[in-house]
């Protein structure tokens, strides 16, 4: 649960009584529950899944560097922007097209 805190509170930042006071870049300040620490190890499905994200992620940083790829990537990203939910970013687009292919 987030909380957004209002003019006497904006100048706090940090742990406090057991809730994170932060700012975002809106300007606006929240306080929120610290995440908690994970009790139990990660099972294989979900090592498999970080792995295959970290596979995908790193498979998108050299198709974008490469400007014939990226030239690719770009016309479908251009072209998906005329549906109601586009993806934001040609990152974000190339990571969907590449993990799924996975």
């Amino acid at each position: 649960m987030k909380v957004t805190l209002q003019e006497p509170f904006q100048s706090i930042s940090g742990l406090c009584n057991g809730l994170v006071i932060c700012h975002q870049k809106n300007g606006k300040t929240y306080a929120r529950v610290p995440n908690r620490p994970r009790s139990t190890p990660p099972t294989s499905a979900e090592k498999q899944s970080r792995s295959k994200f970290a596979d995908t992620q790193q498979m998108v940083t050299e198709v974008l560097a490469s400007p014939a790829l990226r030239a690719h990537y770009e016309k479908g990203f251009k072209a998906q922007l005329t549906k109601s939910h586009p993806y934001t970013s040609l990152r974000n687009y190339v990571f969907a097209q590449l993990y799924h292919s996975l």
